[in-house]
């Protein structure tokens, strides 16, 4: 596990780095924990232990079992591409809203990235949830940018930066459209990479 970071709370960077280890396959589905084992790794008590735990089983990512025990839920294709599938229709909304506001739209354009690397992909749909207005479409798109984009973007392939490099062009015209198109097929593929990672029979 990789330290703590200060910016976010104990509880969401436990969840952040569990959900990236879950997706990315180094924790298999059927891996029992106990709450004490985690709390050890994380070097912190065990109340954001069991906050974390309590998240990522709405997530459908860990199971509770007796004694303070957990167990991580198998992760099948399906379900990782319906999770990508609803980040692209959140962040489709969160521009719908922007394109309301023609200020908001524009400092918003005014951060496209000049090069497109996994890092400014990255920084770019957290900037996009920044933008966001409305307190619980911010919160629930940071979250999901937090915990799946910024692991499906660890090595992103060809069609994830070309589906990403169509979303910008389409939001330098302004057209939605294309915007909701290409932010599918960028976080198809987002999705796809990480299926790579699940155990063959999973998928």
């Amino acid at each position: 596990m990789q330290p703590l970071e200060k910016s976010l709370s104990i509880s969401q960077s436990i969840v952040i780095q569990l959900t990236e280890t879950i997706l990315s396959g180094d924790l298999p589905g059927g891996s029992e924990l106990t709450q004490e084992e985690l709390a050890e790794t994380f070097g912190v008590s065990r109340m954001p232990v069991r906050d974390a735990i309590s998240r990522l089983e709405r997530r459908g990512l860990l199971e509770r079992l007796p004694n303070r025990h957990v167990r991580v839920s198998p992760i099948t294709g399906a379900h990782v591409l319906q999770i990508f599938a609803m980040i692209a229709l959140c962040q489709a909304q969160c521009l719908e809203d922007l394109a309301q506001d023609p200020a908001a739209w524009q400092r918003f354009t005014e951060t496209i990235p000049s090069r497109i690397t996994a890092d400014t992909m990255l920084r770019f749909h957290r900037t996009l949830a920044q933008s966001v207005s409305c307190a619980y479409l911010h919160a629930l798109v940071t979250d999901m940018v937090e915990c799946f984009v910024r692991v499906g973007l660890r090595a992103p392939d060809t069609r994830c930066t070309e589906g990403f490099r169509q979303y910008l062009l389409a939001l330098a015209q302004k057209d939605l459209a294309g915007c909701r198109h290409a932010l599918q097929e960028h976080c198809r593929a987002m999705g796809d990479s990480l299926i790579q990672n699940l155990p063959r029979n999973d998928t």
